[in-house]
């Protein structure tokens, strides 16, 4: 399962939707900390917060992070517990 814009969503539904994954699912998220887009939602200040939000749900989580002029970008790949 792969989302790559959790930054336009709220986190309680991304909670929800982690939730209903079946267990040993490879699950990759993606965020940023990019918040001038009005769109961008649930923005994390770095990768640690990032992490932090999923290590209840994932397991084997493999962190990335990505610096960009205006921003940097996140990204989790983990298993689901």
């Amino acid at each position: 399962v792969i989302n790559t814009s959790c930054e336009h969503l709220n986190q309680q539904t991304i909670y929800k939707t982690i939730d209903k994954i079946p267990r040993g699912t490879l699950i990759v998220l993606q965020s940023n900390n990019y918040n001038q887009i009005q769109e961008h939602i649930n923005t994390v200040e770095n990768l640690q917060e990032f992490v932090s939000q999923y290590q209840s749900r994932l397991i084997n989580i493999n962190m990335y992070e990505k610096d960009f002029l205006d921003y940097k970008r996140f990204m989790i790949i983990g298993i689901k517990r």
